[in-house]
């Protein structure tokens, strides 16, 4: 859910917009100069010509000196909104001021800087008019929290932002939240809670294996698991989970195959092997 890097295709343009005025300010100069050694006195052209010349060296100029912070700002805009669409809705629309602390949030949060943009998040709570600013809001404020490991106020946020709206990914961020200090039974409420909102998250499925595989039921842990992969077959880590079941369960020649499919998806094998051997030395 994270990881955002700035589009490339922006890049470029900003890069070749330069060039691309100063060519065209450069060919009309030429032009202008050719017309003056051919003694060209036609007043349009010299109308047209002062024309263009003004209008690209204002754009030259600008393409240079505009703020980055301008620039970026609607395509960091669209690229959040592609990647956290469900979390951010119609966040701000009415505050544009606020919409832009907001996305400065958001942004520290992309860029594994969650301590950097919880403050914010809290300032803005104060401001927000609208339940859809309160959910993104609080849902961002979950997110960084959770990243900073301060997993009880991460739980308090997912399940604030839970009762303004229920979302799958949030409810298996939760479950997970919980599974991390330790606690099992609410761990499990949430990866249920994550699956009833919507069945075909394959993520709480596999959550839901890994936690029944760590209390040591591969049976249950298996069922789970196929239903990730029913989903997603070419998920690593419901592959792995089957893997590690049938390993356990002592079906060699399925662990094989789903060993196989696993490091195939992107599975680090070694990784995967020692996993199951730490298993199999607490049975």
């Amino acid at each position: 859910m994270k990881r955002s890097n700035e589009n490339r295709f922006g890049k470029i343009l900003r890069i070749l917009m330069p060039v691309f005025y100063g060519v065209v300010l450069l060919a009309a100069l030429a032009v202008l100069v050719i017309a003056v050694m051919t003694e060209k006195q036609d007043l349009s052209f010299w109308l047209k010509g002062g024309l263009v010349i003004v209008t690209m060296t204002a754009a030259f100029i600008g393409s240079l000196t505009g703020s980055p912070s301008q620039k970026n700002v609607g395509s960091k805009k669209s690229l959040y909104h592609e990647r956290y669409g469900e979390f951010i809705g119609r966040a701000f629309e009415t505050d544009p001021k606020a919409g832009k602390k907001f996305l400065k949030a958001v942004d520290c949060y992309a860029h594994d800087k969650p301590a950097d943009g919880l403050p914010i998040l809290k300032k803005l709570y104060d401001v927000c008019q609208t339940q859809e600013d309160r959910y993104a809001v609080v849902t961002f404020m979950a997110l960084c929290l959770d990243d900073m490991q301060i997993r009880d106020k991460a739980i308090e946020m997912y399940a604030f932002s839970l009762r303004m709206k229920q979302n799958t990914t949030i409810a298996s961020n939760m479950g997970l939240c919980h599974e991390r200090i330790g606690e099992y039974e609410p761990a499990m409420a949430a990866y249920e809670q994550s699956i009833a909102i919507d069945p075909n998250n394959a993520f709480a499925h596999n959550n839901m294996a890994v936690l029944l595989i760590r209390q040591g039921d591969y049976e249950g842990g298996l069922r789970c698991a196929e239903k990730a992969v029913n989903i997603n077959h070419r998920m690593p880590q419901a592959l792995n989970s089957m893997a590690v079941c049938h390993y356990m369960l002592g079906n060699m020649d399925e662990y094989q195959k789903y060993y196989r499919q696993a490091v195939s998806a992107g599975s680090d094998g070694p990784r995967l092997k020692a996993y199951i051997k730490s298993l199999d030395a607490t049975v």
